[in-house]
Protein backbone atom coordinates (compact mmCIF):
# COMPACT_ATOMS: atom_id res chain seq x y z
CA UNK A 1 0.00 0.00 0.00
CA UNK A 2 2.85 2.66 0.94
CA UNK A 3 4.75 1.84 -2.44
CA UNK A 4 1.14 2.79 -4.30
CA UNK A 5 0.53 5.81 -2.49
CA UNK A 6 3.92 7.22 -2.68
CA UNK A 7 4.12 6.39 -6.36
CA UNK A 8 0.19 7.81 -7.22
CA UNK A 9 1.54 11.28 -4.82
CA UNK A 10 4.67 11.31 -6.94
CA UNK A 11 2.66 11.70 -10.73
CA UNK A 12 0.24 13.85 -9.11
CA UNK A 13 2.55 16.20 -7.28
CA UNK A 14 6.10 16.09 -8.71
CA UNK A 15 7.30 19.43 -7.48
CA UNK A 16 6.78 18.70 -4.21
CA UNK A 17 8.28 15.19 -4.06
CA UNK A 18 11.38 15.91 -5.97
CA UNK A 19 14.22 15.63 -3.51
CA UNK A 20 15.87 18.72 -4.34
CA UNK A 21 12.81 20.46 -4.09
CA UNK A 22 11.69 18.56 -0.88
CA UNK A 23 14.14 20.74 1.01
CA UNK A 24 11.90 23.90 0.45
CA UNK A 25 9.39 24.20 3.61
CA UNK A 26 6.56 25.16 1.53
CA UNK A 27 6.79 21.96 -0.45
CA UNK A 28 6.86 19.86 2.28
CA UNK A 29 3.26 21.17 4.32
CA UNK A 30 2.04 20.66 1.12
CA UNK A 31 2.79 17.61 0.77
CA UNK A 32 1.42 16.91 4.25
CA UNK A 33 -1.86 18.72 3.66
CA UNK A 34 -2.90 16.15 0.26
CA UNK A 35 -1.24 13.17 2.29
CA UNK A 36 -3.46 14.11 5.53
CA UNK A 37 -6.39 15.65 3.54
CA UNK A 38 -6.66 12.61 1.10
CA UNK A 39 -6.00 9.80 3.84
CA UNK A 40 -9.20 10.66 5.68
CA UNK A 41 -11.23 11.22 2.67
CA UNK A 42 -9.56 7.59 1.86
CA UNK A 43 -10.58 5.90 5.14
CA UNK A 44 -13.87 6.97 4.62
CA UNK A 45 -14.38 6.34 1.53
CA UNK A 46 -12.65 2.87 1.71
CA UNK A 47 -15.10 2.13 4.75
CA UNK A 48 -18.03 3.37 2.90
CA UNK A 49 -17.51 1.50 -0.29
CA UNK A 50 -15.97 -1.24 0.91
CA UNK A 51 -13.04 0.38 -1.42
CA UNK A 52 -9.46 -1.41 -0.84
CA UNK A 53 -7.11 1.38 0.81
CA UNK A 54 -4.85 2.07 -2.63
CA UNK A 55 -8.06 2.24 -5.01
CA UNK A 56 -9.94 5.20 -2.48
CA UNK A 57 -6.49 6.64 -2.10
CA UNK A 58 -5.94 7.32 -5.70
CA UNK A 59 -9.22 8.27 -6.17
CA UNK A 60 -9.03 10.75 -3.47
CA UNK A 61 -5.63 12.26 -4.77
CA UNK A 62 -7.56 12.84 -8.31
CA UNK A 63 -10.10 14.92 -6.46
CA UNK A 64 -7.49 16.69 -4.34
CA UNK A 65 -5.20 17.70 -6.89
CA UNK A 66 -6.32 20.60 -8.90
CA UNK A 67 -10.12 21.03 -7.31
CA UNK A 68 -10.56 24.58 -5.37
CA UNK A 69 -8.83 23.29 -2.32
CA UNK A 70 -6.18 22.45 -3.47
CA UNK A 71 -5.46 25.93 -4.94
CA UNK A 72 -7.11 27.29 -1.39
CA UNK A 73 -4.75 24.80 1.00
CA UNK A 74 -1.94 25.61 -1.27
CA UNK A 75 -2.91 29.83 -0.57
CA UNK A 76 -3.14 28.87 2.93
CA UNK A 77 0.03 27.45 3.36
CA UNK A 78 2.04 30.10 1.02
CA UNK A 79 0.65 32.63 3.61
CA UNK A 80 2.13 31.43 6.73
CA UNK A 81 5.38 33.32 7.70
CA UNK A 82 7.70 30.65 7.77
CA UNK A 83 7.41 30.08 4.04
CA UNK A 84 6.11 33.44 2.81
CA UNK A 85 9.47 34.52 3.14
CA UNK A 86 9.49 36.79 5.61
CA UNK A 87 12.91 37.13 8.09
CA UNK A 88 12.86 35.74 11.18
CA UNK A 89 15.19 35.60 14.40
CA UNK A 90 15.86 31.84 14.91
CA UNK A 91 14.61 31.94 18.41
CA UNK A 92 11.60 33.46 16.78
CA UNK A 93 11.25 30.76 14.29
CA UNK A 94 11.93 27.93 16.88
CA UNK A 95 9.27 29.44 18.89
CA UNK A 96 6.80 30.44 16.42
CA UNK A 97 7.23 26.74 14.92
CA UNK A 98 6.08 25.12 17.75
CA UNK A 99 3.27 26.80 18.84
CA UNK A 100 1.79 29.07 15.55
CA UNK A 101 2.86 26.79 12.94
CA UNK A 102 1.44 24.00 14.34
CA UNK A 103 -1.93 25.08 15.23
CA UNK A 104 -1.77 26.30 11.91
CA UNK A 105 -1.30 23.12 9.49
CA UNK A 106 -3.54 21.51 12.06
CA UNK A 107 -5.93 24.09 11.40
CA UNK A 108 -5.78 24.28 7.34
CA UNK A 109 -5.87 20.41 7.50
CA UNK A 110 -8.64 19.45 9.36
CA UNK A 111 -10.92 22.30 7.87
CA UNK A 112 -10.52 20.96 4.73
CA UNK A 113 -12.51 17.61 4.42
CA UNK A 114 -12.43 16.09 0.97
CA UNK A 115 -15.94 14.87 0.11
CA UNK A 116 -16.57 12.23 -3.09
CA UNK A 117 -20.18 12.36 -2.65
CA UNK A 118 -20.95 9.43 -5.49
CA UNK A 119 -19.20 6.60 -6.89
CA UNK A 120 -18.56 7.62 -9.91
CA UNK A 121 -16.53 10.53 -9.39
Amino acid sequence: MTKHCASAIKKKSPETTSSHLFIDLRNRAKLVSAICICLEQTFSEAHVMMMEIPSAFSKALNAYYGSIMHTTVNAEIAALPWVSGEVMKQRDREEWSHSQLYRSMVEIITTHYLRINSPAA
